[in-house]
C-alpha cells in the first residue's frame, strides 16, 4: 500500500472548485487498489467534507493547514492548534496594524470571521461551500484547540504583512496560501508534520509517499515526501525547488502526473 497527500484549491480542484472526471477516475483506481488518499487542505473539515460525498472519495483528511487529522471513517486522531491567547493577540495585532485585512479564526467545528458582510469572506463561503458560523470570538471555549487564523488582504500588501507577523510571532507558522490568503497556525503545525503523523499511525514510509501541492503552504508537505509533485500553476519561486512538475489544475496535472506512476 501506497499513500498520496493532496491539496486541494490551486491542485485537486480545478478553478471551478471541482473535481475533473479524469482526476477522479484516477483517484479511485488508486483507492480501489487498497492505496490511501488523504486531502490536505488549509480549509476547515466542514470545507472538506462535502468534496468527499460528493465524488464519494475513499479518502482521510488532514485539515486546517494540519491542525486537524481524520482517519477514513472520519474519526479524529489528531488536534493540535494555537492557545485562545496567541490567537487574540495575532486578530489584536491584525486589527490594530493591518485593518483592512480581514481575520477569520477556525477551529474543528467553528468558523469566526471578523465581518459576515465582508466581499473576501463571502466569496470565501461560496468557494468551500459552508457559512461562517458567526462572529463573536467569546463562543470559543478556553479549552477548544483553535486551527488556525486566516488572514484575506490585498495582493499587494501580503508580503509587508506576512514580515510583519513572522517578526511578531516567531514561534507561529506563517505561510501563503494564495495571492491574498496568509495562514497562521500554531508553532510546529504544518501539513508536512501532519503527513508524517499520518504515515507513523499507518506504517507508511514518507520516502515511499506522494504529494501534491501549488503553493507555499505545500512546501513542507512536499519537502516531507519522497515523491514531491508540484502543479504548474505554482508560484515560479516555487518551481525553482522541485524538479517533478506537472500540468495546472485546470489541465488535469494530478491526474497526468499519477498515470505516469501507475
Amino acid at each position: 500500500m501506497r499513500v498520496i497527500f493532496t491539496d486541494m484549491d490551486g491542485t485537486l480542484l480545478n478553478e471551478q472548485h471541482r473535481i475533473s472526471e479524469r482526476t477522479e477516475r484516477i483517484l479511485k483506481k488508486w483507492t480501489e487498489e487498497g492505496n490511501h488518499l488523504v486531502l490536505s487542505s488549509s480549509r476547515g473539515v466542514s470545507g472538506i467534507l462535502p468534496v468527499i460525498e460528493r465524488y464519494r472519495l475513499d479518502a482521510a483528511v488532514i485539515a486546517l493547514g494540519g491542525a486537524v487529522i481524520l482517519d477514513h471513517s472520519k474519526k479524529l486522531i489528531y488536534e493540535r492548534g494555537m492557545s485562545r491567547k496567541e490567537m487574540q493577540e495575532v486578530v489584536q495585532f491584525a486589527e490594530a496594524n493591518f485593518p483592512d485585512a480581514t481575520w477569520n479564526v477556525y477551529t474543528a467545528r467553528h468558523w469566526i470571521v471578523k465581518d459576515l458582510a465582508d466581499p473576501r469572506v463571502v466569496k470565501e463561503a461560496s468557494i468551500v461551500e459552508v457559512e461562517p458560523t458567526g462572529m463573536d470570538l467569546s463562543v470559543l471555549h478556553e479549552a477548544e484547540q483553535i486551527g488556525k487564523v486566516l488572514l484575506i488582504c490585498d495582493s499587494n500588501q501580503i508580503d509587508s504583512i506576512e514580515n510583519a507577523l513572522k517578526e511578531r510571532f516567531p514561534k507561529l507558522n506563517i505561510c501563503k496560501s494564495a495571492k491574498t490568503m496568509l495562514e497562521v497556525n500554531a508553532c510546529g503545525t504544518s501539513k508536512g508534520q501532519a503527513a508524517e503523523i499520518y504515515c507513523k499511525e499507518n506504517h507508511f514510509e514518507l520516502k515511499e509517499a506522494i504529494a501534491f501541492g501549488d503553493n507555499f503552504n505545500d512546501l513542507s508537505m512536499l519537502k516531507a515526501v519522497g515523491i514531491p509533485i508540484l502543479m504548474g500553476n505554482a508560484p515560479e519561486e516555487l518551481k525553482k525547488q522541485f524538479r517533478r512538475l506537472t500540468s495546472d489544475n485546470n489541465h488535469d496535472g494530478l491526474a497526468e502526473a499519477l498515470e505516469k506512476i501507475l
